[in-house]
């Protein structure tokens, strides 16, 4: 028996009980779903029955709000055969999680006499395990972003490396690893083209999907989501923490010379870090967690750096601590944001559940949280934010409250929704909920109906019999 084989049967156990633990927690735990998930499902179902990749059926000006097309097309195809996206999407991430776990399992060393590199290896091991859970039970493509990204590093130094096809269309800013890819290989060979033909064919296929289906070519949610920032002490402060994760493989990717794997990882964390405005993409670091397949590939042990110097591997096992300690705070900040949103689902959805189970088939309704009322009501919903309404979006970024109100009134809307901090009176949670709240002039207007949301947010429901009007 050879010694690869010896290493996989004595791990069996280990992996069998990683795997269990990872399913078995999955299925027990409470629901932490979030909104961002049902409007990928609601994309899914209108794709399904009415072969449209859309948000709302009815829009003017048509836009893509959801990133992960690979992520909604599986789920529409459970959908086209009767399988709902809530019920399907967790069964599907356990099966890729699975297989991560165990790929993960199989590629870390361990060794009898280095108890550090045994406790930094089982570290990860544990921190990847609780993260992918977590992942796993929101309702988005992380875990399938995360194994596309595996099989696609994985084979890095093949010329035919036909993964790089599908890396835009679960996450479009993947593409990045697209064009450091192309340069690893000698300009106008013929590894060179075939790259660049894969590449091309995969920048084909995500730009066709846009011009066929929508008649707003940029991304909804970069619009939404991103934006230039001050680099903030608080800021930096997070990029690092995060960094930290990182850093052994990236010093080991440094240490082979790989700087064309280097530099798009340091790339996407800065970017994920300094330059992404959104509370669903914060839900425990989800945009991160893909990244952690490197870890799957790429092997770090202080000792390899003997070559350097002894000061060189003493300074790597210091750090190997720290990121132990690290892994271990922030495991701690995601149970506490698990727990957390937890207790606010109860009320956030219990608000949505209410107010769907006021609306009717003819309704016409703009709604902020753009997911579980536009997914599981008869009624037409409008993202009143703009992230999946091209011509909310644009209205807005214009800061154009004319054409927003008269859009309302074109689509002849009799029900408004918007968030607020005060029951009392309507103080926004948002600056799109301000803008809202402005351009329609809601403060002459009698809320119809208020929700109580999760802790200190309130739902106001505004009524408009025939639908809104600028009277």
């Amino acid at each position: 028996m050879n010694v690869a084989m010896r290493s996989i049967n004595y791990k069996i156990p280990l992996i069998s009980f990683f795997v269990i633990l990872y399913i078995v927690v999955s299925l027990i735990s409470a629901n932490i779903i979030i909104d961002d998930s049902f409007i990928t499902f609601k994309y899914a179902k209108n794709l399904a029955e009415h072969f449209k990749p859309w948000y709302n059926l009815d829009p003017t000006f048509q836009g893509n709000g959801q990133t992960s097309l690979i992520w909604m097309w599986i789920l529409a195809f459970f959908n086209f055969w009767g399988i709902k996206s809530e019920n399907i999407f967790l069964a599907i991430n356990l099966l890729a999680g699975s297989f991560l776990i165990i790929r993960l399992l199989q590629h870390l060393k361990f060794d009898k006499n280095d108890w550090l590199l045994n406790l930094f290896n089982s570290s990860i091991a544990l921190f990847f395990t609780f993260w992918i859970y977590l992942n796993s039970a929101h309702g988005l493509e992380s875990i399938f972003a995360a194994l596309i990204l595996y099989l696609f590093i994985k084979n890095w130094d093949q010329a035919l490396n036909y993964f790089a096809i599908l890396l835009p269309l679960i996450r479009p800013e993947f593409i990045l690893f697209l064009l450091f890819w192309n340069l690893n290989s000698r300009f106008f060979s013929k590894d060179f083209y075939r790259k660049t033909l894969i590449s091309v064919t995969a920048i084909f296929i995500f730009v066709s999907y846009y011009l066929i289906f929508f008649d707003y070519y940029v991304l909804l949610p970069l619009l939404y989501k991103s934006s230039l920032t001050h680099y903030t002490f608080s800021k930096i402060s997070v990029y690092c923490g995060l960094l930290l994760i990182f850093i052994p493989i990236l010093l080991e990717l440094a240490y082979r010379k790989n700087f064309l794997l280097f530099i798009p990882l340091n790339i996407l964390i800065f970017y994920y870090t300094n330059n992404v405005e959104s509370y669903s993409s914060g839900i425990f670091s989800r945009y991160y967690f893909p990244l952690m397949c490197v870890y799957m590939v790429y092997d770090f042990n202080p000792e390899n750096f003997g070559s350097i110097s002894k000061k060189a591997v003493l300074f790597l096992k210091i750090l190997s601590f720290l990121v132990i300690l690290r892994m271990v705070k922030l495991s701690y900040n995601f149970y506490q944001q698990k727990k957390q949103i937890e207790i606010e689902n109860v009320g956030y959805y219990g608000a949505y559940k209410n107010l769907v189970n006021t609306l009717k088939i003819h309704d016409r309704i703009t709604i902020t949280d753009a997911g579980y009322t536009a997914y599981f009501s008869q009624a037409t919903c409008y993202d009143g934010a703009g992230l999946n309404d091209a011509t909310l979006m644009l209205t807005r970024k214009n800061n154009d409250p004319n054409a927003y109100r008269n859009y309302i009134i074109e689509r002849k809307i009799n029900l408004v929704t918007v968030c607020s901090i005060s029951r009392a009176d309507f103080k926004a949670r948002s600056k799109p909920e301000q803008f809202i709240y402005n351009a329609l002039r809601l403060k002459k207007y009698q809320p119809h109906k208020i929700y109580n949301m999760d802790k200190g947010f309130y739902l106001f429901v505004y009524k408009f019999d025939g639908g809104y009007t600028n009277n």
